[in-house]
């Protein structure tokens, strides 16, 4: 359905914006189908009985593994650009589309806030891992992705009204 919208070659006047963001919104719809394709094509693999075998002290999950590592990413910002990938991705010609539309968006609208956000995020291939509870599923101790602030402690209980907060004495 954005396919013969987005790929409108020439732009008309008052278009560009619009245009931009529908590409935007295809490559991001792209790369979300190219993951879920790659998560179900993990948990295929997964044997009927695995879940049978596990000790109580392990848990069989999905984890991912980067293909290409977004700017926005702690572990980019840490390493830099991921040059090979922990895992190849089981559909490589999947991966091929999804990388060559991301290069092409970059360089289309190169130094605009469309460019950034494309380069920003990561793609992913998963694999299926038993890890031991407690510990990351891929055992990496890696601090996690979020770069939300840990929540902030809780106001104190009690004072007067017996609800939280400070006291106001009355």
């Amino acid at each position: 359905m954005l396919d013969p919208l987005a790929d409108v070659v020439e732009e008309p006047d008052g278009a560009r914006r619009g245009l931009a963001e529908l590409r935007l919104m295809r490559h991001t719809l792209r790369t979300i189908a190219f993951e879920l394709a790659e998560a179900r094509t993990a948990a295929r693999g997964v044997a009927p009985d695995a879940f049978a075998k596990l000790s109580r002290d392990t848990s069989l999950g999905c984890s991912s593994a980067e293909l290409i590592c977004g700017k926005g990413s702690r572990l980019s910002r840490l390493l830099g650009a991921v040059a090979s990938p922990a895992a190849p991705p089981y559909d490589e010609a999947a991966f091929a589309r999804v990388k060559a539309e991301r290069e092409a968006l970059s360089a289309r609208y190169r130094g605009t806030p469309f460019a950034e956000f494309v380069l920003s995020h990561d793609v992913s291939t998963f694999r299926v891992r038993v890890w031991t509870r407690g510990t990351p599923p891929d055992g990496s101790g890696l601090p996690a992705e979020s770069d939300s602030p840990p929540p902030a402690t809780p106001p104190p209980s009690g004072g007067s009204t017996g609800g939280g907060g400070p006291s106001t004495g009355r």
